[in-house]
């Protein structure tokens, strides 16, 4: 990868388009983090261009990840299955940004019919052709120009804390869900426990290294917390049911760790990651 690349920086807020914005955090890249104060959503601002995005994302996913963490990460996208298989029963599924393929597998041994999508062409046929599905790729937009009202849940799997524009993302998937269908969606959460005492040191210049590194701003772009995404799904169409802090499946882990991770202490604090499950509700 070369130096940063970015566009013109934005006066308006990429959630809730207001102009009450202050810059709040440059971390140790010295990329600037913007908030909103309307909404309350951080975001990068400048953001990186799309040239930048999609040469760094043609390097995001190997085979090395696909064996090691295949049998952990499929158990967790199971459990995640699971959980949403309490508002609705398995149908056609798409799963954006499905990388190599887990969830997709995952929702394939559950009964759901799969269609996966990703920006990396070459990732994608190694997916169709390991599992015999239809995975897409190229742009978002027009692969999925004629898919109105086709499936019943859409998944995105720490994706959309990637887009630069997620409410354009959003509309789009509300057309593509059934009436009464669901979306997915996991993120890392910005105000989680972790990040919050990092961020209160910093400011106390306690912590000096690596200002701002839980920012990920190598390739994320967005800062979700609970509030921020739910503000962000309900703007766009979709009523949150459930959320919880992510499941952090790893490889080698026992059954007993995984239980009591599972029922125990996904509930005590406010993890690196959290998921939402809402609901498409319909328009007036």
């Amino acid at each position: 990868m070369g130096q940063f690349e970015f566009d013109t920086k934005l006066s308006k807020c990429v959630s809730c388009d207001s102009s009450d914005l202050v810059d709040y955090v440059a971390d140790f890249r010295k990329i600037n983090i913007c908030k909103c104060n309307n909404c309350g959503l951080q975001f990068m601002n400048p953001q990186y261009t799309d040239i930048y995005l999609a040469e760094y994302y043609s390097l995001y996913t190997n085979d090395e990840d696909l064996e090691y963490w295949h049998n952990a990460l499929l158990y967790g996208h199971d459990f995640y299955l699971s959980l949403i298989e309490s508002y609705i029963s398995p149908g056609a599924l798409l799963d954006i940004g499905c990388g190599n393929g887990h969830l997709l597998e995952a929702a394939i041994n559950r009964g759901w019919d799969v269609t996966g999508y990703d920006v990396d062409e070459k990732s994608t046929k190694k997916v169709a052709k390991r599992l015999g599905v239809n995975v897409e790729s190229s742009d978002f937009f027009e692969v999925f120009l004629n898919h109105k009202g086709i499936y019943d849940l859409v998944t995105m799997h720490q994706v959309l804390e990637h887009l630069k524009s997620p409410g354009a993302y959003l509309d789009k998937i509300y057309s593509l869900i059934k009436d009464g269908g669901y979306i997915f969606v996991a993120v890392p959460n910005i105000h989680s426990l972790s990040n919050r005492i990092k961020f209160f040191l910093e400011g106390k210049g306690l912590r000096k290294k690596n200002i701002g590194k839980y920012y990920d701003t190598n390739h994320h772009v967005l800062y979700f917390d609970p509030d921020t995404l739910t503000f962000l799904l309900r703007k766009h169409g979709f009523q949150v049911v459930y959320k919880r802090n992510g499941h952090k499946a790893r490889p080698e882990q026992s059954k007993v760790k995984r239980f009591f991770m599972r029922n125990v202490t996904d509930f005590l604090f406010m993890k690196s990651t959290f998921f939402v499950v809402a609901k498409k509700v319909n328009e007036a």
